[in-house]
Order: structure tokens, then C-alpha cells, then sequence
């Protein structure tokens, strides 16, 4: 690596951190110095040998300097011992610091929970690619969903300051009261998470959103960027500057959390600032905050969604328990084949998975299909509307329903079962439909040949013969009036499924095999 500024000989001593061994526990770095601090236990030779290692030829010992490539200039070195062994260095959920360590992660803070409701953030490494047009489509879909539910709202904060998209769609509808700015300075001035809470929560609930479905109409409270242009254009707080603050490095997704569950909202949903931005960096790197990264079928944007995936999957654990990112691959056109794209994205996460977490990653990926209509809109209403009827809406609609409003509909006394249970389950529910004679209980589909089976024979048993197509269906009917052993109980199952009243009361007549397969086994209890 050539080195032309005090910041190139900041990188390579970063980037060479396994060299550094007992001789270098940390150093400060400025335009025309650095100072190492080691050890008091370790010799100032010691250490000069470690700088020759990693920089070679630009390491000046003699002079005790590092020299530039690029011109006659240098860095000094100097030495200062530290009693403390204990690095200086502590986990900023910044891209500048997350590059150069092994691990993304506060490790106390991997599974565990925010302290209020949980996070979404939307995330994408390039513009246009569809990032707000996913969150607003899970907007959407929670509202059409609603029904379902309870009737908590969403809390939608525009954390993206250099093209605050939800902001203009919807800065229409009333004037703010308060913005994510605000909410910055505010952080940025006050250490108690449950003071700025207070501060704040009344002033976000003034500006909402109402999203028409077909049942009715739903309404969600939304956090813009900013109040007021100069707000905006003369920032005094940012993401960055609240990470690198004393004790805040991860205060912001908690803020945001606690304050989703003052104004009574089941989630919040974050729209980031795209690319590799520290503007975007706090929340990506908080293990507690879910991930969508949105990434079209360009080459940039696939290239650029690869590099984030491979910061934030260093050190993630790849289990059910994780808050794993998730892809949504948009602008996907017909006869257009993602196959690679997709394996590429998944590698990434495989280097850090064993064989018994592989199949974590079976389905993170969504594919959105491409939809003219949806690149140029310019209100809300219109984004609204133009999602009804789309692949790309219905996607996400599934999403929503499985991961998220079923999963609200478990009740405090149910337990939710791990995926480990749950893949379990499935394993056993297929084994036992491999054959028909095996199967477990299943509703038999009233087609018109049933019901005209059993309008023919409601009052009799039937002599009749079953005949099919291999695979038809047929050894699965026969077990199934042979399981009932009432021809009459076998007639009030399939009447219930069909809607129809059962006929009156009489005797039952018992169901007797003349023949079994083997397949039924101890099942088959006479």
C-alpha cells in the first residue's frame, strides 16, 4: 500500500492489527504525528521492530519517522508507555472502525432484545433502487392486514438527511411538529433514554399518515427528516456524531425503540440513508435492529449490496435467534436469470455458517418483480394505488402476514416455537403423508364426484368402486371412510366441510376392510 497522507498510514497500521502483538496496544494519529502506546513491560525496540514489519521501507528508524511516497514529508514517532494493557479501541458501529475488526459487533448486545418495540430498517447501497418503495409497501400491507391484528399503528421515521424521500411524500399532508433532527439534538444533549421520551413523544404523534385499504382506512404516525430547510442544510447532530459520543454508541435504535412503544406502535420502521454511509451506519451495525437490504439487478447495485453484506455479517452468529439482513431484489425482469446474483449474496453469509445453520439462509431472499408504473411517482396516494395488483406488492404481503402479523397473534400464554421445532414438525407432518395409507389427518376436498357419492348413499352404505389416475387420490378416500369405521360419521365430516345439514339420527352402520395395506399399520384400530 502506498502511502500519501497521515490517513493511508492510519488504515495500514488498522489493517495489520494481527501484527501488532504485545509491542502496540493502541496510538493516536495527527497531521504531522503519531504516538504509540505500549506496554511498560515492552521495550521501545521492541516496538520499532513491529513499525518496521508493517511499514518496511517507509519506516525511517534512524530518524524515527514513517515517510510519505508521495513527497519529501513524514509522520514523527513517538512513544508512550501504559500500565493498563487494555486497548483503548472500543466497538463504534461506524464503517470506519467496523473495517478494521474482526467481529461488527458489541458482542453483549447480539441476541438480545431493544428495550421497547422492535426496529426495521431499510437499507440500500444505491439510489433508485427501490429501498422507500419496500418500506412503504410493508406500510401497506400491515394496514391491509389489520384487521388480523391488534390495532397498534407503525411508527415511520425518514432517517435518510441527504434525500429524506418519505418527508416530501408526505409533507402535504400537515405541517410538522417535530423532526428526526429534532430528535437528534435532543439524544445528542440528554444521557436518560426515558427523559428524552418524555421530552418528545406528544410532539411525534402530530404528524400521521392515513393509508386506505379496502376494509378501512389506518393510520400511522411518521417522523420526517426535518421541520424546516435550515434545519437541514446547517446539520448540528447527526448518527455519526451520536456514536461517537461518550456512552452513545448504540442509543439511537433504544431511542427509537421506547419511543415506538410510547405512541403505542407494534414496530418502527426506519428509511436509511443509501451507500456506505455513516449516516446509516448506527443502525446497520446494532445487532438488535433488523436489516432489508434493497438491491436492483445492476451490477453496481449488487457489487456495492455484497461489501455491506460482508461488514455486517462479520461476527453475526447464523441462527433463528439472530436478526439476520434480509435482500429484497428488486427490478427484477422476465427472463432475466438471478440465480448467480442471488448465490454470490449467499456466500457471503455462508463463509461465517456451519453445516447446522446452513439452511438460515434458504430464504433471505426476496425477489420484487420489475413494475413500470411504480419508478416515477410523486404522492403517497399514488404509490398507494399503484402497488394494488403487483407481484412486488404481494411479496412483501407475504412477508408481513407470516413473520410478522402471525407472529403478533400469539398470545402471552402461547409459546413460540423455535425453528428447530418448527422444521421438526414439518419433517414429521411429511413423513407421515409419504403414503396415503400413512397420512395424518387431513380435510378431504369435497369435489363433485364425493358429493355425489354421498348424495347417492346418504341413507345406505355404498357398493361402489374407486377408480383414478395413479396419484388421484384414490387409496387416501378409501382410507378415509375406513378411518371414520361409520359410514355415517364419515357423511357428517364431509357434510360440515361442505356447509350441507346432516340427515337424521339412526343406527350407525360399522365399516369393515375386507383389505388393508400394510403401509396403515397399529393406525388401523378395530
Amino acid at each position: 500500500m502506498l502511502l500519501y497522507t497521515w490517513k493511508d498510514v492510519e488504515r495500514k497500521l488498522l489493517l495489520n492489527k494481527n501484527m501488532w502483538g504485545d509491542a502496540i496496544l493502541d496510538f493516536e494519529i495527527y497531521f504531522k504525528e503519531i504516538i504509540i502506546h505500549h506496554s511498560s513491560s515492552i521495550t521501545q525496540i521492541a516496538v520499532k521492530n513491529t513499525l518496521r514489519v508493517i511499514f518496511t521501507e517507509n519506516y525511517d528508524s534512524k530518524n524515527n519517522r514513517i515517510c510519505f511516497d508521495l513527497s519529501d514529508k513524514f509522520l514523527d514517532v513517538s512513544y508512550e508507555e501504559d500500565n493498563d494493557t487494555t486497548e483503548v479501541h472500543t466497538a463504534i458501529p461506524l464503517f470506519k472502525n467496523v473495517l478494521y475488526q474482526q467481529s461488527a459487533y458489541y458482542d453483549k448486545l447480539i441476541e438480545t432484545e431493544l428495550p421497547g418495540v422492535p426496529v426495521l430498517a431499510f437499507h440500500s447501497y444505491k439510489g433508485g433502487v427501490g429501498r422507500t418503495l419496500s418500506l412503504l409497501a410493508f406500510v401497506k400491507a400491515w394496514s391491509a392486514l389489520k384487521d388480523l391484528k391488534t390495532s397498534k399503528k407503525l411508527l415511520i421515521v425518514d432517517a435518510d438527511i441527504e434525500a429524506p424521500g418519505i418527508t416530501w411524500l408526505t409533507s402535504n399532508e400537515e405541517e410538522s411538529a417535530f423532526s428526526f433532527l429534532d430528535l437528534l439534538e435532543i439524544t445528542q444533549e440528554n444521557d436518560d433514554v426515558q427523559k428524552i421520551i418524555d421530552l418528545i413523544a406528544e410532539k411525534i404523534s402530530e404528524l400521521t399518515i392515513k393509508i386506505e385499504t379496502e376494509k378501512s382506512i389506518v393510520e400511522h404516525i411518521v417522523l420526517p427528516t426535518y421541520r424546516y430547510i435550515e434545519q437541514l442544510l446547517d446539520m448540528y447532530s447527526s448518527p455519526e456524531s451520536l456514536a461517537l459520543s461518550f456512552d452513545k454508541k448504540y442509543i439511537l435504535a433504544e431511542v427509537l425503540s421506547k419511543l415506538g412503544e410510547k405512541v403505542n406502535a407494534d414496530y418502527v420502521l426506519v428509511d436509511l440513508r443509501a451507500g456506505l454511509s455513516e449516516f446509516s451506519a448506527p443502525l446497520l451495525f446494532d445487532p438488535r435492529v433488523k436489516k432489508f437490504l434493497v438491491t436492483s439487478t445492476s451490477y453496481q447495485s449488487i457489487e456495492g449490496t455484497k461489501i455491506l453484506l460482508s461488514q455486517l455479517s462479520k461476527g453475526l452468529p447464523l441462527n433463528g435467534e439472530t436478526q439476520i439482513p434480509e435482500i429484497f431484489l428488486t427490478m427484477v425482469k422476465e427472463n432475466v436469470d438471478t440465480a448467480d446474483m442471488i448465490s454470490e449474496m449467499i456466500a457471503i453469509y455462508d463463509k461465517c455458517a456451519t453445516d447446522d445453520n446452513l439452511s438460515i439462509t434458504d430464504d433471505i431472499i426476496t425477489q420484487l418483480p420489475f413494475a413500470s408504473e411504480l419508478v416515477h411517482l410523486d404522492s403517497m396516494q399514488k404509490i398507494m394505488k399503484s402497488l394494488n395488483g403487483r407481484d412486488f406488492y404481494k411479496n412483501i404481503l407475504e412477508i408481513v402476514e407470516n413473520t410478522y402479523v402471525r407472529k403478533n397473534e400469539v398470545s402471552g400464554n402461547e409459546k413460540i416455537t423455535s425453528r428447530d421445532e418448527i422444521i421438526r414438525s414439518i419433517h414429521i407432518y411429511a413423513e407421515n403423508q409419504i403414503t396415503a395409507e400413512g397420512n395424518g389427518a387431513l380435510k378431504v376436498l369435497m369435489t363433485e364426484s364425493i358429493q355425489n357419492l354421498i348424495k347417492k348413499y346418504k341413507n345406505i352404505v355404498p357398493n361402489t368402486v374407486i377408480m383414478g389416475a395413479k396419484g388421484s387420490g384414490k387409496t387416501f378416500l378409501y382410507w378415509e371412510i375406513v378411518r371414520n369405521k361409520y359410514w355415517d360419521k364419515f357423511l357428517a365430516g364431509m357434510s360440515n366441510n361442505s356447509g350441507t345439514e346432516n340427515g337424521d339420527e339412526k343406527q350407525p352402520d360399522l365399516l369393515i376392510p375386507l383389505l388393508a395395506s400394510g403401509n396403515v399399520g397399529a393406525s388401523m384400530n378395530y
